[in-house]
Parts: structure tokens; C-alpha cells; sequence
């Protein structure tokens, strides 16, 4: 069960960066110093799923750690 629960957050690490990037491809430009950046983020529709898959992730690893046998 660990190891199938590690699999599947495995792959949500590697989708959520996807998505991030799909999202940020239509802006113009993207800098730090600039607050409307992250605005203009969080509007792109594919950043949300990425971040949910982020963070669905993290809810994943979690669970294969805690049924994992420790060795």
C-alpha cells in the first residue's frame, strides 16, 4: 500500500510542475518584483490544478510515509 501511495504521489510532483509551466506560457512576462505577476498566476486556469496536484502530493507522501514499515 506504501509503495502504491509513494507511485501516485510521485507522479502528482511531476504533474503539478507541468501544469505550472503550461500556465505561466501564455504570459508575457513574470518577474518577483512585480505583484501582478503572481495575480496574473493565480488567474491562468492550468495554475490551480498545479497547485492542487502540489499539494495533493504532499497528502500522499504523507500517507505512504506513515503505512511505510520503517525499515
Amino acid at each position: 500500500m506504501a509503495a502504491a501511495l509513494a507511485l501516485i504521489a510521485a507522479f502528482l510532483f511531476a504533474l503539478a510542475p507541468v501544469l505550472h509551466q503550461k500556465g505561466s506560457l501564455n504570459l508575457p512576462t513574470i518577474s518577483l518584483a512585480h505583484a501582478m505577476s503572481l495575480v496574473r498566476l493565480v488567474g491562468e486556469k492550468m495554475w490551480l490544478p498545479g497547485t492542487l496536484a502540489l499539494f495533493a502530493g504532499h497528502l500522499f507522501q504523507a500517507g505512504a510515509l506513515d503505512r511505510g514499515d520503517g525499515a
